[in-house]
């Protein structure tokens, strides 16, 4: 496994659980607490060190320090690679924040942003809807965790083999505040589709290949 991926790997860790990612999100206006976990809400925690806890319950690492540590960790796996591999890294990262957009794709008109949000739920309410919109609750907050990472691989701005500069922070803000109205499924398919039409933008020209592509001059 070569350097980028262990990194990627790593990088990923804190945002595997979807539905754990989005109450982190919704979490992150709230004061966080040493004693309880954030994640699934039990007590049964473990100090692991100043305002770090592992969760005994759903084995959560978090804590009112864990996101600094957190960051110390990245900056420093960072801080040694080359131009090249940081290029790599942070593209994937954007690539793989599209990815997960792609799936509201072609979403681009009112019209179609209402029919979709429609049978999510929003004009008429069924079983399984409220599943449904969940899961595009989901989707955004992962796709805003990647963008975040992609900005702190990054050490800045996010420039592309194309160089054409990605506002991921700005994107990942706008993404995590549509998701926070859960149970406005227009707010939140439009907000995924126009994000997923700026990336494919920005990404238009980019190499698929780590190989073919150079840090931009």
């Amino acid at each position: 496994m070569g350097l980028v991926v262990k990194l990627v790997v790593f990088a990923i860790v804190g945002i595997a659980g979807a539905i754990a990612a989005r109450r982190m999100a919704n979490a992150a206006k709230a004061p966080i607490f040493d004693d309880e976990c954030v994640s699934c809400g039990s007590r049964e925690v473990q100090v692991q060190g100043e305002g770090v806890y592992v969760c005994l319950a759903c084995g959560y690492e978090g804590g009112s320090g864990r996101a600094a540590q957190r960051e110390q960790v990245q900056a420093e796996r960072y801080a040694n690679l080359s131009p090249e591999a940081r290029l790599e890294a942070v593209t994937d990262h954007v690539r793989t924040a599209a990815r997960i957009l792609s799936n509201y794709n072609g979403v681009s008109t009112l019209a179609g942003v209402a029919a979709t949000a429609t049978g999510l739920g929003d004009l008429s309410r069924d079983e399984g809807l409220d599943a449904k919109q969940s899961a595009v609750a989901d989707d955004l907050c992962s796709a805003a965790a990647e963008l975040e990472l992609a900005a702190k691989v990054a050490g800045g701005e996010v420039v592309l083999a194309n160089g054409l500069t990605v506002d991921a922070k700005a994107v990942a803000k706008s993404l995590l505040k549509a998701q926070e109205r859960l149970f406005s499924s227009f707010e939140m398919i439009k907000t995924a589709a126009e994000a997923d039409t700026y990336l494919r933008s920005v990404l238009a020209g980019v190499p698929d290949t780590p190989a073919a592509a150079t840090p931009p001059a």
